[in-house]
């Protein structure tokens, strides 16, 4: 644990042994079963789950920093991960389902859904291009130098993708459960999280119009 400690309302985040201890009192009380998760998810797949639903959330969780995974271990009927927010480290605790986190229990699937749902509007409908126009499209993105960063995950990314169809395959797509030093040089916190050459950036579900726009790409 570093010394410079920034008061940051950490209510997803534990920051000392009391509260540490909390969390265990807290899942024992709650009968929470911590199986692991029918999806096959690995410790750093939850791990990273739950970094994606803090950042996801920073403005109330961190002071509006983003966090870092540093390490995940398994402790008990829990993992145990390791953070980092703004140059400080910090402990959480997160069930091996990948469904709360701790302390406070939230609900990593509802309640990242919502705020997701709620913090990225709907693409307005737009006339359905051909397979040939998308894998043009795609192909354009990625030769234009644009990023796509997302994990398997985020189930907007996946919707992203499934705009493409057959042609996603072509995307400029970076995953960041493979590629976290890719990402984390990147700044990458909310997610889908794309990135033009001329450094614009634009976050959550975009309309196919709007990425030819922003890359110079035809449709």
């Amino acid at each position: 644990m570093v010394e410079n400690r920034k008061n940051l309302i950490p209510i997803a985040i534990i920051i000392a042994g009391l509260l540490i201890a909390g969390a265990f009192v807290y899942i024992n009380q709650a009968k929470i079963k911590t199986p692991i998760s029918k999806e096959g998810l690995s410790p750093q797949q939850v791990a990273e789950k739950a970094i994606n639903y803090i950042n996801a959330n920073k403005d109330t969780l961190t002071g509006g920093n983003t966090a870092s995974l540093l390490n995940v271990v398994e402790e008990e009927s829990v993992y145990k991960i390791h953070l980092e927010v703004e140059g400080s480290e910090y402990d959480s605790y997160v069930t091996k389902d990948g469904k709360y986190l701790f302390p406070g229990g939230y609900n990593l699937e509802e309640e990242s859904e919502k705020e997701t749902v709620e913090a990225q509007p709907e693409p307005s409908e737009e006339e359905e291009l051909s397979p040939e126009k998308l894998e043009a499209l795609a192909k354009c993105l990625n030769e234009r130098g644009v990023k796509f960063y997302g994990t398997y995950t985020c189930s907007y990314c996946t919707r992203q993708k499934e705009m493409f169809g057959q042609a996603a395959k072509y995307l400029p797509y970076v995953e960041c459960t493979e590629k976290r030093a890719e990402c984390e040089a990147a700044n990458v916190g909310s997610i889908p999280d794309w990135r033009f050459p001329d450094g614009r950036q634009e976050l959550g579900l975009q309309s196919l119009e709007k990425l030819a726009e922003l890359s110079g790409c035809p449709i």
